[in-house]
This record gives structure tokens, C-alpha cells and sequence, in this order.
């Protein structure tokens, strides 16, 4: 017979074991119903599948990308300063607003990587990487939200004020 501190460590054990297993079947019946909508052979590739229409719509779309001035320093780093100070963290694990802190000169190089992504219509792979959180809805069923990563959302806040001219 074990003793009453032994007894209590295992059923607190196996009391811990069993909601373990709870989540990972909940778990593993989300990813079910998931890999319907996606192809399991592209979400488990580690390099990303394009479409094959998608080089000839880049370069239709740099014949027709608009003249724009480039993105300046400032602009970047007054963004990354009003950045929200617990926004969501994406796959890159930052919050913009870290970057507040940086030199000017980091604020340059990520600058240049704005300027250069926009002007190439191309964005590093890392960048592409989006977490999928799936929020309870009031109604029974879940939706689905992407957690983007921060240059992401420092880009499109430094182009909105031109984007809201375009539309």
C-alpha cells in the first residue's frame, strides 16, 4: 500500500493525464475539420506552393503598380511608436511597438525592407507565416482569425493614409 502522499500525487496525476487527453482530442478534432478546407500535403510543406497564374499576376500587377514615393524613416518610426502596446503577437513573436526602442539606424534597415517588398511586390517568407486563432462565436461553431506578423501591420498602416486616397 502506498503511502496517503504517494496516493494523492498519482490520482492528482492521472486527474491532469486525463484533461491532457481531453485537450489533445479536442485538439486533434479541430485539425480534422480544418485539414478539409486545406491540402495536408501544403500544410505540412515547409516551402510555399504557388498557383501557377501567380507569376504572370505579379507581373501584371508591377506594370501596373501606381507611382508612390518611397516609405520614409519617420514615417516608420512615428508608426511603430503609436503601435499599440499589447496588440496580438503574429509567428514573428514581436509587437511593433518594441521597435520603438530601436536606432535609427534598425528604423532604416527596416525601412529599406518596407521599401524593397513594396517595390518588388514580394515579401520575405517569414513574413507570409500567419498564426490562426479560432474565437468562439455566440452562435455554436468558431471563426477564424489571423494573427499577422508586425511588419505586416507596420506596412499597412504606413500605406493607409494612400490607400484611403486610392478608394
Amino acid at each position: 500500500c502506498k503511502p496517503p502522499v504517494v496516493r494523492e500525487a498519482d490520482q492528482m496525476e492521472d486527474d491532469q493525464c486525463r484533461d491532457l487527453a481531453l485537450f489533445t482530442d479536442v485538439a486533434d478534432a479541430k485539425a480534422d475539420v480544418w485539414l478539409t478546407f486545406w491540402d495536408p500535403q501544403q500544410v505540412q510543406t515547409a516551402e510555399p506552393i504557388y498557383p501557377s497564374w501567380l507569376k504572370e499576376f505579379r507581373t501584371k500587377a508591377l506594370q501596373q503598380l501606381p507611382e508612390q514615393e518611397p516609405i520614409e524613416l519617420a514615417v516608420v518610426h512615428s508608426m511603430v511608436k503609436r503601435s499599440p502596446k499589447m496588440a496580438g503577437i503574429g509567428a514573428d513573436p514581436w509587437r511593433a511597438r518594441e521597435w520603438a526602442g530601436l536606432p535609427l539606424e534598425g528604423i532604416k534597415h527596416f525601412t529599406d525592407l518596407l521599401n524593397t517588398s513594396e517595390q518588388s511586390l514580394r515579401w520575405p517568407g517569414q513574413v507570409l507565416l500567419n498564426i490562426v486563432a479560432l474565437i468562439a462565436k455566440a452562435t455554436p461553431g468558431q471563426r477564424p482569425i489571423a494573427l499577422t506578423s508586425a511588419v505586416c501591420r507596420v506596412y499597412c498602416g504606413v500605406r493607409k493614409p494612400s490607400l484611403r486616397e486610392w478608394t
